[in-house]
């Protein structure tokens, strides 16, 4: 899988396990709480590697979409889409410092005790979906 495919497929798996928080729609994103990646981290329990999930919301949050919300005073969601803090005006003014076109593809990766694929998690959320329909 390369890089792109990679970023794709993370978000994917974001925006099914959060769609509150996450959206593949441009259109649909907003401001997400800051140090959201430890809560993403906490939960998936290393079905993504911190490199991964690192590359995955620099690449979302880099969205031109995104960055137009970025408003001073506009509301920050959680996981679960709760107001999780505010934009501020430093933060509003802000433009990311790193564009995804500039990050190493050679990522350094921590070691991780076995762990599902994405491709396995993503099994379970249709098989999940389809228990529900």
């Amino acid at each position: 899988m390369d890089r792109n495919q990679n970023i794709a497929a993370t978000l994917e798996l974001l925006a099914e396990c959060w769609p509150l928080a996450f959206s593949i729609y441009e259109n649909r994103r907003r401001p997400l709480k800051i140090g959201i990646h430890l809560d993403i981290a906490a939960t998936l329990d290393g079905a993504v590697t911190p490199a991964e999930l690192a590359l995955a919301l620099r690449c979302y949050c880099a969205n031109k979409v995104y960055r137009s919300r970025l408003i001073a005073g506009a509301v920050r969601i959680g996981l679960d889409g709760a107001p999780a803090g505010i934009v501020t005006e430093k933060e509003a003014t802000q433009t990311p410092t790193t564009p995804a076109s500039k990050i190493p593809s050679k990522a350094p990766t921590i070691p991780a005790p076995k762990r599902l694929s994405l491709a396995d998690l993503q099994a379970a959320a249709r098989e999940r979906k389809a228990a529900v329909s």
